[in-house]
């Protein structure tokens, strides 16, 4: 079994990924090459995550993989922790938008506040909101969906 690990990572494999990886995932990467923000990928399972309160975190919680499968197919105790610390949420149930994950890097790294990012599908968009509200009240909240079909009704 693979553990959620928190490991340093040499400043020039930030590099390669900005250069190479996907555009919304730069100014994550950025952030945590320049300003040292922690990134913590959490993927679908049980596993427990509490990534250190020493820096600010960038959380992003991957329930887009397969199959999304919401809040519930995540260790609760780490997710309702790290919401309760995290000053923003950005909620992504469309392509990735640069900006939106731009945002939480700028927070992140200037603000100096731990953000979650989760990835989902328009499916559980409501389950997610619905999650991290109840878990942390007013915290600010960037949700990014899919244009309505047919227009704004």
């Amino acid at each position: 079994m693979i553990g959620i690990l928190n490991v340093s990572v040499p400043r020039e494999r930030f590099t390669h990924a900005i250069q190479h990886g996907p555009e919304h995932l730069r100014p994550t990467m950025g952030a945590a090459r320049d300003h040292g923000v922690g990134v913590c990928v959490v993927p679908q399972g049980a596993e427990r995550f509490n990534p250190p309160r020493k820096r600010p975190n960038i959380v992003i919680v991957g329930d887009d993989m397969h199959e999304a499968r919401g809040p519930t197919a995540f260790h609760r105790k780490s997710l309702v922790r790290f919401i309760k610390r995290a000053s923003g949420a950005v909620i992504v149930s469309c392509a990735p938008l640069t900006a939106a994950y731009a945002a939480a890097a700028t927070n992140a790294a200037l603000f100096r506040q731990d953000i979650l990012i989760v990835e989902t599908r328009l499916k559980f968009e409501p389950a997610w909101k619905t999650f991290v509200e109840a878990h942390h009240p007013g915290i600010a909240l960037l949700l990014c969906t899919v244009e309505p079909q047919g227009g704004v009704q």
